[in-house]
């Protein structure tokens, strides 16, 4: 069984700490306490790998792609750039053209930055 796990993002370090680095654990609780919520951001681990078996934690970016053949029976790669999310219960990828279930496409995920340092990325849909 896959227990939960979290990354920290310090948006004043500007990096991010695994949930249990006690020495930061214990800032991240501080912060809490004091109210300074917005000096963090929590994310959860969506339970699976992408396709080279890098973990995917929500507000990564990711590429989506599908392997299918044109019309005159040629290989073809579609492909489309997403963040995610969660909601309704469930991991997503959100692309400019609606959300994708992560559970369905995982395999066929690529992680290439997240939204704190690769906002840029975003852009490229």
């Amino acid at each position: 069984m896959e227990y939960i796990r979290f990354r920290v993002w310090d948006n004043n370090l500007e990096e991010y700490f695994l949930w249990d680095d006690s020495v930061k654990f214990n800032s991240y609780h501080d912060l809490v306490e004091d109210g300074f919520t917005d000096a963090v951001v929590l994310e959860q681990y969506t339970g699976v790998s992408d396709a080279n078996n890098v973990s995917i934690y929500m507000n990564d970016i990711v590429k989506l792609y599908d392997e299918c053949y044109n019309s005159f029976g040629d290989p073809v790669t579609i492909s489309k750039t997403g963040v995610i999310i969660f909601h309704s219960g469930a991991f997503w990828i959100k692309t400019t053209t609606g959300d994708e279930p992560l559970h369905a496409f995982y395999e066929n995920t690529l992680v290439i930055g997240n939204i704190h340092q690769n906002g840029d990325l975003i852009e490229e849909n």
